[in-house]
Order: structure tokens, then sequence, then C-alpha cells
């Protein structure tokens, strides 16, 4: 009789997600006779079909999901949608998690109207569905909330309220520091009120994650000028 392969280990990926809880798909019905099972085995006790490559199949998509997850979190949204392909290749008893991979590339880009969508759109069954709704809802709300204090920022600089424009601007970049724009504000104003190690700090940290914004670039190349 050929060996069963082994569970996938119970583990916690980068995101979050408990595998072989909430994210690993089930061979729920026997592929041939559409029997219940209950339990994982070698074989279908209802027809005697070999389930084996059938989970082995599961396993494999499994473990390219967690990846793609992971992926996910460490900013590799193209490698992730990849893995999300690939594991839907091998098997469509995937296709749920793949949906919730589709979810979270979505918020991870900020596009939360698609993110909420792809969400709603996702079974009641799928654990993590209530969950990432609500983190949908907060973090739109969080760059809602940044916008407005960009704005703020920018009014108050415009009629050479520094100080105000200062407050607004650090509290733009606590909620929305992936926009370019937030940074580029915060180096002119501190620039004007001349705090500028503030500037400074500000600078390199937003060409940290820009590097190829002009505005902050000229300044570097101004800096670094003899």
């Amino acid at each position: 009789m050929r060996k069963r392969p082994a569970l996938l280990p119970t583990t916690r990926t980068s995101t979050g997600i408990l595998v072989n809880e909430l994210l690993l798909a089930q061979l729920k019905a026997c592929p041939v006779c559409r029997g219940e099972l209950s339990s994982r085995s070698d074989e279908c006790p209802g027809c005697g079909a070999q389930l084996a490559p059938y989970y082995e199949q599961i396993d494999e998509a499994n473990r390219t999901l967690t990846e793609a997850f992971n992926a996910v979190t460490r900013g590799e949204i193209e490698r992730a949608r990849e893995l999300g392909g690939k594991a839907q290749a091998i098997t469509p008893l995937v296709t749920e998690n793949v949906a919730l991979l589709q979810a979270r590339i979505a918020l991870s880009e900020k596009r939360f109207a698609d993110a909420w969508e792809k969400a709603q759109g996702l079974p009641d069954t799928v654990k993590e569905k209530s969950g990432l709704l609500h983190e949908i809802v907060s973090l739109h709300e969080a760059e809602t909330t940044g916008k407005q204090h960009f704005n703020l920022a920018l009014t108050s600089a415009r009629r050479e309220y520094y100080v105000d424009a200062s407050y607004h601007i650090e509290r733009a970049i606590e909620l929305i520091p992936y926009l370019a724009p937030v940074w580029r504000l915060a180096v002119k104003i501190e620039l004007k009120r001349d705090r500028y190690e503030i500037a400074l700090q500000h600078l390199e940290e937003g060409l940290r994650r820009f590097p190829n914004e002009t505005y902050l670039a000229s300044l570097e190349l101004d800096r670094s000028a003899p």
C-alpha cells in the first residue's frame, strides 16, 4: 500500500494565517464516487479509490499558497500573484484560498474597493473573512484621515502657518507613509522652519521609500555637491 503523505506542519505564516487551520483546502468528498470523506485516508471507504495523489496535490498547492501569503507580507506582490496562479493550476480545491490571497494583494496595494469586493465574495466558511473586512475598513479610514491631515498641512503651509503645517504633516506621515507627496511636503515645511535636521531625516526616509522621487533626489544631489 502506498504510504499516505504526511500532513503539513501546523505553522503560522508571516501574515498571521494558521496553516492547517484557516488556510488549507480539504478533500471533503471522493473525486470518484462523491462520497463524503470524514477523515484523511489512503483509500475511499465507499468506492476504494486511491486518494493519496489528490492529497499530494492539495499539500503542494497549500505549500505554494503559504509561500504566496508570505510574499505579500514581504511586499513581493508579483511573486505572490505568480504563486497564486500556480496553486490554482495544481488543484481547483484551493479556489477560495486563492480568492483570499487576491483580496490580500489588493489590500496591500491599497486598492480598498477591490479588496472589499473580493473579501465580500468569499464564502462565510472562510474563517478569515470577517477579520479581513474589518481590516480593510480600518486601513481605508486611516488613509482617509491621513489625506485630510496632508491637505491641512498643505493649506497651512500655503498660508505660512508652518507650525500647524508641521503638526499635520507628522500625522500624515504616521498614517500614509506610502505616499510620496507626504515626504516631499514634509521636507519643504521643515526647511521653511529652518529645522534642517528634521528635514534631513524626512529626506533620507523619503528617498529610502521613493528613490526616484524627483524633488527629493534633487535635494540629495544638492546636499552631496562639493
